[in-house]
């Protein structure tokens, strides 16, 4: 396993449009992330003060595209939002449907063209087996044998907060949530094993799992946008950076960076950073998903309808099974897609449990709010 990576965990954008616009500027949105083409879409009430949103994806993992009919709130403009779980999703049936990964670079410059840009960006990098976890590491702030600098200098310890007991620290925040520049510091091993997560068998087979995570936004978050050069690509790496100066976990006595701060330093060096293999959308249940609603059980349902008299389903099973067996011309994608998931060490001793959790997921897609 590797001890340290990182991703951009989730996404708000916020486009402008003219009067009368709003219909051809929801259209080039859709043109852009081509979630039309990956999803069908749900209407429903909108929130934080806009009328109507467009659903995409899962009731636990959704994109929203929210706005308003109104002409007096044209002035908030259309909004999107790609949480931690609705962005997994849309990149993994991104590459399942393109055959390629997204290119965020390529979204962003997108919708600078249409008037666009980043009002959210939480940027996030994952520990592994550190020597300390947080609780020692909370300890340590608490008794000033770890200062937290920015770059105007140390952050007063009113500004740090704890969540948790002495003996058992959770979360530490430096910052208000309502500011520009906000970092949590969180036991991701400890989120996982309580909420039943889809990655507890990684959260069981690490020491600990620490997640550092900075969230920028409004004010900041546009100056980052127009300073950050998309052209030269590796947004990724830029970001961790951006994380990495920002803040800085440091020993008080020595003013030398902590072995956290360390580990993240050294994820500069690594060229062309990718993101962590660790997912909040399960590829496999994804991939079963996929198969049933958009994939080949549909083809089995249009032959099944085409020829009604016949155990289709049974034809097609048997020269599936030969097929498979003797192609010699399996797809990259899908040879690429088998070495990732043997990477990440699931279980894959049976089968019938992700299917039995993408079959709930599919009811929870169809229903909304179960």
């Amino acid at each position: 396993m590797e001890n340290a990576n990182a991703e951009i965990d989730q996404f708000t954008f916020n486009v402008a449009y003219r009067e009368d616009k709003l219909q051809s500027k929801l259209d080039e949105i859709n043109r852009i992330f081509r979630l039309n083409e990956l999803f069908e879409a749900e209407n429903s009430a909108g929130i934080n003060g806009y009328s109507l949103s467009l659903n995409y994806g899962l009731s636990d993992a959704k994109i929203k595209i929210l706005f308003n009919t109104e002409e007096s709130k044209r002035y908030m403009g259309i909004c999107i939002v790609f949480s931690a779980s609705g962005k997994h999703l849309y990149e993994t049936e991104y590459e399942l449907r393109f055959n390629q990964k997204i290119q965020w670079e390529r979204i962003i410059d997108s919708l600078h063209q249409i008037n666009g840009h980043i009002t959210r960006m939480d940027v996030a990098i994952d520990f592994f087996n550190l020597k300390n976890d947080l609780t020692q590491i909370a300890d340590d702030i608490r008794n000033k044998e770890i200062v937290v600098k920015n770059k105007v200098g140390i952050i007063k310890p009113e500004r740090i907060k704890q969540i948790g007991s002495p003996n058992n620290v959770q979360t530490i925040y430096v910052g208000s949530r309502n500011s520009d520049c906000f970092l949590r510091v969180y036991d991701k091993k400890t989120e996982q094993l309580e909420n039943k997560g889809r990655f507890k068998y990684l959260a069981n087979n690490s020491q600990n799992w620490i997640r550092v995570e900075g969230e920028f936004k409004h004010d900041y978050v546009r100056r980052l946008e127009k300073a950050i050069d998309l052209s030269t690509g590796n947004l990724l790496s830029k970001l961790v950076f951006i994380v990495y100066d920002h803040w800085k976990f440091m020993k008080s006595n020595e003013l030398e960076l902590t072995e956290l701060w360390f580990k993240l330093q050294g994820l500069l060096k690594v060229d062309d950073l990718e993101p962590v293999p660790v997912q909040l959308v399960d590829p496999i249940e994804n991939a079963i998903i996929h198969f049933l609603t958009k994939g080949g059980a549909m083809f089995f349902w249009k032959m099944k309808q085409l020829f009604p008299d016949q155990d289709v389903e049974q034809i097609l099973f048997e020269n599936i099974k030969g097929y498979i067996k003797n192609n010699k011309n399996i797809p990259k994608s899908a040879i690429n897609f088998v070495k990732r998931i043997r990477k990440l060490n699931y279980d894959l001793t049976d089968f019938n449990p992700y299917l039995t959790h993408a079959l709930l997921n599919i009811g929870k897609g169809k229903n909304g709010n179960e």
